[in-house]
């Protein structure tokens, strides 16, 4: 049998590790014979620190844009060109903080004491590059 698993406030309640007793849950699962797949809004990187510690099958990021199964990563869907042109001037214009998650790497400016920059990229994976560079 297949069993997803969303990560943030199911599995991960402090944004950075799973609890030991889940862990040993999810280990008997695998044993077994259940495939384990874990579902999260996060961008493939930043689950993979979460889940290192897990015999999984394969991560759903990014509210399902994202897989990775055998290490492969694969986006599965991006917004239109258009739509993306028409946030990046909506962003330049009210000069709004962001992030942009490409299929690995990043686009942010958001402050440094928002909750979401401590799980931004926590093992440093990934650049976080121009805006312009990811389209």
């Amino acid at each position: 049998m297949r069993v997803v698993f969303d990560i943030d406030g199911t599995l991960c309640f402090n944004g950075y590790s799973i609890d030991s007793v889940i862990v040993r849950a999810l280990e008997q699962l695998k044993k077994s014979g259940h495939e384990l797949i874990f579902a999260s809004t996060r961008p493939i990187r930043d689950l993979l620190p979460v889940v290192e510690k897990i015999d999984y099958d394969a991560l759903i990021g990014g509210n399902g844009s994202i897989i990775s199964k055998n290490g492969q990563i694969q986006v599965t869907r991006s917004i239109k060109k258009e739509s993306y042109h028409h946030i990046l001037e909506l962003i330049q214009r009210y000069q709004l903080a962001y992030i942009v998650d490409d299929e690995w790497d990043y686009s942010a400016k958001v402050s440094t004491e928002h909750p979401i920059y401590q799980q931004l990229d926590p093992n440093n994976l990934a650049k976080n590059v121009l805006i312009t560079q990811i389209v």
